[in-house]
């Protein structure tokens, strides 16, 4: 988890939450429409994809990365890190 203290995870990972679920990131900085709140990460189950619906969740609730999404280009790490920055601004 060190790897992504300051970046975002990359879209397409896989992560396991501390509630055990196993999410793919398919989305940042999502606001929950009830309670107003903004989520670091959309996610949604590995199993059965978009028919299990839709997680927001923080960063702080990944235990750890099962597999990383594509962030090779120079253009994605920037972008990642842009966003995490103004996440953590709000």
């Amino acid at each position: 988890m060190e790897r992504y203290k300051n970046t975002m995870i990359p879209l397409g990972s896989i992560v396991e939450l501390k509630s055990g679920n196993k999410t793919m990131i398919i989305g940042y900085g999502l606001e929950d429409k009830e309670s107003k709140k903004r989520f670091d990460y959309l996610g949604c189950d590995t199993a059965v994809g978009f028919m299990g619906g839709f997680k927001l969740f923080e960063f702080e609730d990944v235990k750890k990365v099962i597999f990383s999404g594509y962030s090779n280009e120079p253009l994605i790490d920037m972008y990642n890190k842009k966003v995490w920055e103004e996440l953590q601004n709000e």
